[in-house]
């Protein structure tokens, strides 16, 4: 289901329920941002982001969805998780599976790609340095032969 949205005003806006009707318990429902490749559970929570002024009419789409696709999204990922740390300012890749990655990318709220690291080594732990990188909330992109894991973020 698409969603437009028109602004004259740059900063954070928010998507969130204000009711249900007609709706399953059992029924998720995310909103898709596609700039970012995210999806936000709006069950569990208001989905923030930042918008610049104008119009972003192909940019968020809600997605309703039941527990059983879910579930095999997530026994994909299972085991392969990333972070940011912010002591090193690395992007750290766990891959105990050694799933195939074929690239990392570190994005900000605006949707700009900030890295886009291509030549991933199939290994349990990587990390990749990160330089100049301004304090705020980001989200790491993967992207695998299967699929596409995303997580959010915050560098201090």
């Amino acid at each position: 289901l698409p969603i437009g949205i028109k602004t004259n005003k740059e900063g954070l806006a928010t998507i969130r329920i204000d009711a249900l009707e007609n709706i399953d318990d059992n029924t998720n429902i995310f909103v898709y941002d596609k700039t970012l490749s995210t999806y936000h559970d709006l069950r569990a929570g208001n989905y923030e982001f930042f918008l610049t002024i104008g119009e972003h009419l192909d940019r968020f789409e809600i997605v309703f969805s039941n527990n059983i696709t879910l579930s095999n999204v997530d026994n994909e990922f299972e085991s392969l998780d990333t972070y940011f740390s912010n002591s090193s300012k690395n992007i750290i890749i766990i891959n105990p599976t050694l799933k195939n990655i074929k690239s990392v990318e570190l994005i900000n709220m605006l949707g700009q790609s900030i890295y886009d690291i291509k030549d991933i080594p199939n290994e349990n732990y990587s990390e990749f340095k990160t330089k100049h990188i301004s304090s705020g909330t980001y989200i790491i992109k993967l992207k695998t032969e299967t699929g596409t894991l995303t997580k959010k973020v915050l560098v201090k």
